[in-house]
């Protein structure tokens, strides 16, 4: 089975990859390269390789500097593209689909990235609800990290690099959206809780219906182990959200003007990632 969901209109769409995260590598990223050629929704892709942003983990996981780590980052970037995932990506290519395959820094070294951080840093001393979310969702990724990590790494240089990744997570997030080219994003699990609550504060809601609601199936999970809830959320859609068993939800977004479907069948992992 598939474990992209369905399209209901012909799309751009945004793959973005943690380099580095096992689960965004290999067989993964080969059957999402594969699903994306062979959607007949699916018009155009671009590939987001978020490289440099994994500077902050190789800081606190491999104990580099930050100019070490940087470095280090590029390279596994090279690799993912030139080496792991060559022939899904020239496979892509052949389809005519492929758009444009960005980096990171295409974004961090943006002019726009310093105002969208400096706003992102603001919301952080100014809106307690976002203060505390960074915080938790710290705290939440600091108990994950490998206690010998911790031998060798103080709790504060941690804590201080896991939030400078999520500030600067968040601000290529309302930078992407605030563009309006994408119709969807293809993201590895749940935007964790800071990186949704930046986006509705910061984010141009009027170009944004579908696009917060992005992602992926466990394609073994079966529908009728589910329990339905919903809510509003302050883009103005109706999100309709199906628990599922190992945590996955399926996500049905409607346009708030008229309740009509704009997106159905989005599968969600509710993990967090980082």
């Amino acid at each position: 089975m598939p474990i992209l969901g369905e399209f209901n209109q012909d799309c751009h769409v945004c793959f973005s990859i943690s380099i580095g995260e096992e689960k965004q590598t290999g067989n993964y990223t080969s059957q999402m390269l594969k699903e994306i050629q062979e959607n007949p929704k699916i018009k155009r892709v671009t590939l987001l390789k978020a490289s440099t942003l994994q500077r902050y983990n190789i800081e606190i996981k491999e104990g580099l500097s930050p100019e070490e780590a940087e470095e280090q980052s590029k390279k596994r970037a090279v690799k993912w593209e030139e080496v792991d995932n060559d022939v899904c990506i020239k496979e892509l290519k052949k389809s005519g689909k492929l758009e444009a395959i960005k980096d990171w820094d295409d974004y961090r070294l943006s002019p726009q990235f310093s105002d969208y951080l400096q706003k992102v840093k603001a919301l952080y001393e100014e809106n307690r609800n976002f203060r505390r979310t960074v915080n938790s969702t710290v705290n939440f990724f600091y108990n994950k990290i490998n206690a010998d990590v911790k031998k060798h790494r103080s709790e504060s240089f941690i804590k201080e690099k896991l939030r400078g990744y999520l500030m600067e997570e968040c601000a290529v997030l309302v930078l992407i959206t605030n563009e309006n080219i994408y119709d969807y994003e293809i993201y590895p699990g749940e935007r964790n809780r800071a990186m949704e609550v930046a986006y509705n504060k910061l984010s141009s809601a009027n170009k944004m219906i579908a696009r917060p609601i992005t992602l992926l199936s466990d394609a073994n999970l079966k529908q009728d182990q589910a329990q339905l809830i919903s809510h509003d959320d302050v883009s103005n859609c109706k999100v309709n959200v199906i628990i599922q068993e190992k945590s996955v939800s399926l996500f049905s977004i409607f346009n708030s003007n008229n309740q009509q479907p704009i997106e159905d069948s989005y599968k969600r992992e509710h993990s967090q990632s980082i």
